[in-house]
């Protein structure tokens, strides 16, 4: 057994507490500066892009880590036609039409920004690219994720150590009279976000 740990950035200094600080310098003070389009989606672009654009791009498949491949039908069908959530989208488009997305869930009264999902069409993704647009969005938000993603994907995450050693448990059973591979027991091996263990 192996547990899904919260990978965090502070968009914004919330407090003068040293923990505040720290954990601002030591993820959101510094973004990155993404190149290309950066912006979040209107909910009737969203359709139109995934169908027309991304089906002529290579949805990216992490191919050392074991997921749900995010495949335009699966955004749509998981994302943008769940029937109690509305979900914000965040695009980020290169020169050359390749574009990747991100999926999230804004709680404001826990401060909170929650990367449900990624995906990307022709390129990898890169969390850190619209840090920027999240911290004028949500200034007094830390956004969220689970750690099991490429390390690409995190640029500007770091582990919270105000919740280590309290990840959710991931318990991998074999099928019976199989033999469990030792690297699915280990996390880093996962491609699992928030929105694959969604239940409300």
């Amino acid at each position: 057994m192996t547990t899904l740990d919260d990978r965090v950035c502070r968009l914004s200094p919330r407090g003068t507490s040293p923990k505040d600080l720290v954990l601002w310098a030591l993820t959101g003070m510094i973004k990155p500066h993404g190149q290309g389009e950066i912006r979040e989606l209107q909910h009737d672009e969203i359709e139109t892009l995934l169908l027309d654009d991304a089906s002529r791009l290579e949805t990216w498949i992490p191919h050392d880590r074991l997921g749900v491949e995010r495949s335009p039908a699966y955004l749509i069908w998981r994302y943008l036609r769940h029937p109690q959530h509305t979900y914000r989208w965040f695009l980020h488009r290169l020169d050359r039409g390749a574009f990747s997305l991100a999926v999230c869930r804004h709680d404001a009264a826990a401060k909170r920004l929650m990367i449900c999902d990624m995906a990307g069409f022709g390129t990898s993704v890169d969390l850190g690219v619209w840090l920027r647009l999240w911290a004028e969005l949500f200034p007094d938000a830390t956004a969220t994720t689970w750690a099991p993603q490429p390390s690409s994907c995190l640029t500007r995450f770091f582990s919270n150590p105000m919740a280590r050693g309290k990840g959710l448990p991931l318990l991998v059973r074999p099928f019976p009279g199989r033999t469990t591979p030792v690297e699915l027991m280990q996390a880093d091996h996962w491609r699992i976000t928030p929105g694959d263990l969604e239940i409300s």
